[in-house]
């Protein structure tokens, strides 16, 4: 086996720029999510009362609103995650 050293300058280890190329929708932790920015878009989620899959949810929100404003499905469920816990949470603090 053959091992192979790499001499770093520590202040260039330390300094080094990240590797990774910022998504134009990463978001920091506690900002708001896309959904959550659009008051429309996310009255229009809780409006629909029957059962569907999220790509269901996803395509019916494209018809109404086009594909610029509407997340991804992974972000949409997300935020169905959260909306889930909110409403758990204060249906706990009522009782």
């Amino acid at each position: 086996m053959t091992y192979f050293f790499v001499k770093l300058n520590l202040h260039e280890y330390l300094y080094q720029k990240p590797v990774f190329k910022m998504n134009k929708n990463f978001l920091p932790r506690g900002q708001k999510m896309k959904v959550e920015l659009d008051p429309d878009l996310q009255e229009f989620i809780h409006s629909i009362k029957e059962p569907m899959t999220i790509e269901g949810l996803r395509d019916l929100c494209i018809e109404e609103f086009g594909t610029e404003r509407v997340s991804s499905k992974s972000a949409l469920g997300r935020y169905l995650q959260k909306a889930r816990r909110l409403i758990e949470e204060e249906e706990r603090d009522d009782e």
